[in-house]
């Protein structure tokens, strides 16, 4: 199978990857033997053909002590995996607009507790006035999920104009439910709004998050330059909750050049997310530029939703039947932007064994990350060949705890 965890210089394809210096594992106190199980799992999974490839970036207070390529980038073309990958994030999207609508509380240009409406007058139709920045962050808005149907909700004025139309499916702070596409558009709407130069959301991303984070391999909507690098987004294993829900063609229209979707639209690579995990990790700050204030970051990672579940008794659509174990619900455990690891035993991306302040997101049965502040660990896992919900939840559990393990026992 092409590709390993242990790939050479020649895999880091581009000058920004090949600046990323990394350490030997004993160096931060990680056990290279642990690692391999890591890699044998991959492995194995690849080879059934549950998914096709991945990248994994891994980190202890910021020495990278891996980062490596396994299977295919395209498993159609034969194409190996390489670390310089350019990968569609899915909702691990969410993060980066979250952070940058951070950045506009950090700035003074809106608060946490702004009411949509005042930014954005239309949205107050239909019971919506009340809604605040915060309640969208957390997924406790009341706005629908997904209820945006054709081709133009690629385009972040059409997508608003939808939203303004529609009644909340809840009671604005009364419960947990997360909202796939609309939450984050609207919040995307309100940055646009706020930006003194007039500027289109892309352009706000790129300028003042990409640029300032030296993230230059990353973008709104793909980008044709770096299609040579570009994962396809594939459908591959089926799950519990039965096949991956993704249209691939759909898919690839509505994340091009020019769209804009805050909350699942971005694409990235492996080394270029490592800056911004960096930034949170480091209390909102990277080689000198600050984007968020430590204080800040720290309310953006905390609990918003205590014990509550998500309304509809599972957990953002992706544990799907897992939760019939569950009746009363698994805990929700969302801060502003950020999935929370939390404390119990239920199915969790981030791993059983994470501290309970660890914090991350995860997208569509590809992509995830996550930060545990307590051991200092970041782990960054990129995809090609889309999972359905539960069973790429269950994955990045054992491949999470497997990296945890390493760490307690070097």
């Amino acid at each position: 199978m092409p590709g390993s965890l242990h790939a050479d210089a020649e895999d880091r394809g581009c000058a920004h990857m090949s600046a990323l210096k990394t350490v030997a594992p004993e160096a931060v106190h990680v056990s290279t033997d642990r690692l391999q199980r890591i890699r044998h799992r991959i492995e194995r999974d690849i080879s059934v053909g549950r998914y096709d490839g991945a990248v994994v970036l891994a980190a202890r207070d910021g020495n990278v002590f891996l980062l490596d390529a396994v299977g295919y980038r395209d498993r159609a073309a034969q194409t190996p995996m390489k670390t310089d990958a350019y990968f569609a994030l899915m909702s691990v999207s969410k993060s980066i607009s979250a952070v940058l609508v951070l950045s506009r509380v950090h700035n003074g240009d809106i608060s946490l507790t702004t009411r949509v409406a005042e930014v954005i007058p239309e949205f107050a139709a239909q019971g919506k006035q009340a809604i605040t920045v915060a309640q969208l962050l957390s997924h406790t808005s009341g706005v629908p999920g997904d209820a945006i149907v054709d081709s133009s909700r690629g385009y972040l004025s059409a997508i608003v104009s939808r939203i303004g139309a529609m009644a909340p499916v809840s009671v604005p702070g009364s419960a947990v439910g997360y909202s796939a596409w609309a939450a984050h558009s609207v919040l995307g709407e309100v940055v646009r709004r706020v930006d003194s130069a007039g500027r289109s959301y892309s352009s706000i991303v790129t300028e003042d998050l990409f640029k300032p984070l030296s993230m230059m391999s990353s973008s709104v909507g793909w980008l044709p330059e770096f299609i040579h690098q570009r994962v396809p987004v594939v459908s591959r294993e089926n799950g519990l909750d039965g096949p991956p829900d993704v249209h691939v063609d759909e898919h690839d229209a509505l994340t091009a050049a020019g769209a804009e979707i805050p909350g699942s639209g971005m694409y990235s690579t492996a080394a270029d997310f490592f800056r911004l995990t960096e930034m949170l990790r480091r209390g909102g700050e990277l080689d000198g530029k600050r984007i968020l204030s430590r204080r800040l970051v720290q309310l953006a990672i905390s609990n918003q939703t205590g014990e509550r579940t998500h309304s509809s008794l599972t957990a953002s659509r992706a544990y799907g039947p897992l939760t019939s174990n569950w009746p009363s619900g698994i805990p929700a455990y969302l801060g502003l932007g950020f999935h929370l690891r939390g404390h119990g035993v239920f199915p969790v991306y981030c791993g059983l064994l994470a501290s309970p302040s660890t914090y991350g997101h995860m997208g569509r049965g590809s992509t995830m990350f996550w930060i545990d502040p307590e051991l200092g660990l970041t782990f960054i896992f990129l995809t090609a060949g889309v999972m359905e919900e539960t069973a790429s939840v269950e994955r990045w559990q054992y491949l999470s705890d497997l990296l945890i393990s390493a760490v307690d026992e070097p």
